[in-house]
């Protein structure tokens, strides 16, 4: 009896140790699937930020806020803007492929937004390009407009000497500001080309850039994606306040000159051009059905003591469209100089083919 307990025990015993055994093999019941690993947050991409554009470079492209007038008597009608590379940068590119004005129009307003009445001085970096090769000196000027147009601020510009090309010009707008309501309009002006007015190969005009300071001399950002907003009677075709000259003129016969007078000259007193609306003038415009081959300009007197005449030029190309309108920018006249007290001052042209010129009139301000 005691062997057979002693082998029942060491039985019992042996299956302790084997199930022991298979609990250690792993266990007898499936697990729970274990709870993923939560990855960290991924990096944030913040947006880029669009860069800041206190200088007018070009860099980006951007012409919107721009626009050649080509409405303007006297301007260019084939003139034309591009962005291109120049030394290294980019710059705007102006072409007047027939030699005469180029006006540019830059909307301020859209450019500078709330920041536009903060403007006391813009700086321009400009240079002339030759593709002939050969230098000559270029001219023209900076106007500062607002409301419809009103001039209020002007310069001159110009690149007279081969070593001071590029030049740098400053426009200053003294007391004067934009208006905050506008519109306000910057127009860049090229208008006397050495190279066309000697028979060669017309100027390119390149603006490089353009800086527009507040009164800490701080550059003002810009806002170069704004488009462009044309005021009133910009760009048109347009007479302001034309004061109407008698046609004929009691002086002279058809096919020879033919002379107005300031009241007073000669006793033509009927003939004549009062002498502050001739100081207001910008131009003078003909109009005449026919083209004519031959049309002579002259404007001569005594102007603060120094004599100015102009004789014979011919200006028959500027005839469009019916109309023959020759700027004073153009003819070399200046009209400024000219005051109540002006001696002799008479304006006199010859219809050499006389295809008749109907209708006369001095340009000059709405305001005029």
């Amino acid at each position: 009896m005691k062997k057979w307990l002693c082998l029942l025990f060491c039985c019992c015993l042996l299956l302790t140790v084997v199930a022991a055994c298979g609990d250690n093999n792993g266990p007898t019941t499936t697990d729970p699937d274990p709870i993923p690993e939560v990855p960290d947050d991924p990096p944030t991409i913040m947006p880029v930020p669009p860069i800041a554009h206190f200088v007018l470079d070009f860099s980006d492209m951007q012409t919107g806020f721009m626009e050649i007038n080509t409405g303007t008597p006297g301007t260019d009608r084939d003139s034309s803007m591009e962005v291109v590379n120049l030394d290294g940068a980019k710059a705007l590119k102006l072409t007047a492929p027939n030699g005469r004005t180029v006006r540019l129009g830059i909307d301020v307003s859209g450019l500078l937004g709330d920041r536009v009445t903060d403007v006391k001085n813009i700086v321009f970096d400009i240079y002339a390009g030759y593709p002939d090769g050969n230098f000559s000196a270029v001219s023209g000027i900076i106007t500062a407009m607002s409301g419809d147009t009103a001039t209020f601020a002007e310069t001159n510009w110009q690149i007279y000497l081969e070593t001071r090309n590029p030049n740098p010009t400053t426009l200053e707008l003294g007391s004067d500001s934009f208006d905050a309501a506008g519109p306000n309009i910057l127009e860049f002006a090229f208008i006397t080309n050495g190279p066309a007015n000697n028979g060669e190969t017309p100027a390119d005009i390149y603006i490089k850039s353009i800086t527009f300071f507040d009164t800490s001399n701080n550059a003002i950002e810009l806002n170069t994606g704004a488009g462009f907003k044309a005021p009133d009677g910009w760009g048109e075709f347009v007479v302001l306040g034309g004061f109407t000259l008698p046609v004929p003129p009691e002086q002279g016969r058809p096919g020879d000159w033919q002379t107005w007078h300031t009241p007073g000259v000669d006793g033509n007193d009927d003939d004549h051009m009062p002498w502050e609306k001739l100081a207001a003038s910008f131009g003078i415009t003909f109009e005449m059905e026919n083209e004519p081959e031959g049309f002579g300009l002259v404007v001569f007197g005594v102007f603060n003591g120094w004599s100015s005449q102009n004789w014979g030029n011919n200006y028959a190309e500027y005839w469009e469209d019916g109309k023959l309108t020759i700027m004073w920018e153009d003819y070399g006249f200046d009209p400024s100089e000219v005051t109540e007290d002006s001696d002799g001052v008479k304006i006199s042209y010859a219809d050499w083919d006389e295809v008749g010129v109907s209708v006369a009139y001095l340009l000059v301000g709405e305001d005029d």
